[in-house]
């Protein structure tokens, strides 16, 4: 059974073979437990939000880190806090089916960063591997190079903890290859861009200083006379879509019509 599981994976494609390599590696490397300051105070936030509907870690079995500001005789994270509320996220459910989260090793850690962080891993990975394609590398190639950034780099290191750092990375690569499928009209050339600006958004709130990239997409952007175009064609039909007078007058009515039924 396991020859003929290889076998079928040895003749899969590229991209099949890169996702199954990454989430193997993923499970195996992420941590079971906190390590850092950093990683307590993010595991304070995630806790205090799910259990005590609070962002004071007061409370929490991570209060003793260091990396915490008092605030209004309270304690709070110092941390960005996106990266903590998509944890958050997460560990909702577990902590709904008895999965606690507490400092030492323990499976909510796990879990949590494992979907969180190494799901930014992978998706990243990913992603850099379909950006490749546009250079018009052979699928064999992009493998070499991608395995190249996931395993020969600390994009792997960053990988195995809860930190806001690989979140903003996998989140800036899928934005960027969002951003080229938009230029090159693949698929829905909306939706591409929507998608861009969502990841390329949440890199920025996870990490600030990825912020440096919003330029630099943006110069991308204008250098390119027929993406501008299109840019602006869709801007427009998406204001006459959804912002005509038909349809306020529409919303308007059915917010009365309800508010009158209730």
């Amino acid at each position: 059974m396991l020859s003929a599981a290889r076998l079928r994976l040895a003749q899969a494609a590229p991209h099949v073979r890169l996702l199954v390599l990454l989430v193997l590696v993923a499970v195996g490397a992420t941590h079971r437990a906190s390590g850092s300051w950093n990683d307590d105070s993010r595991m304070a936030t995630i806790q205090s939000l799910v259990e005590f509907h609070s962002l004071v870690i007061d409370h929490s079995d991570f209060v003793g880190t260091g990396d915490k500001v008092f605030v209004n005789g309270h304690f709070y994270s110092e941390k960005p806090p996106m990266p903590a509320v998509i944890g958050a996220l997460i560990y909702l459910p577990l902590h709904a089916v008895g999965i606690e989260l507490h400092s030492g090793t323990n499976l909510a850690y796990f879990l949590i960063t494992l979907f969180t962080i190494g799901g930014c891993w992978i998706a990243g990975t990913l992603a850099f591997f379909g950006s490749l394609r546009f250079t018009g590398l052979d699928p064999e190639r992009r493998l070499l190079a991608t395995l190249a950034l996931a395993f020969g780099s600390l994009y792997l290191t960053w990988a195995t903890t809860f930190n806001n750092h690989e979140m903003a990375a996998g989140c800036l690569a899928v934005g960027f290859y969002c951003l080229l499928r938009g230029r090159y009209a693949e698929g829905s050339i909306p939706r591409n861009l929507a998608a861009a600006g969502l990841f390329l958004s949440l890199a920025g709130t996870a990490d600030m200083p990825t912020a440096i990239f919003y330029p630099i997409f943006f110069l991308y952007v204008l250098r390119d006379p027929a993406l501008r175009a299109r840019l602006g064609q869709y801007g427009r039909e998406r204001v006459l879509t959804y912002f005509n007078a038909q349809r306020m007058a529409s919303d308007a009515a059915r917010a009365y019509e309800a508010v009158l039924g209730a």
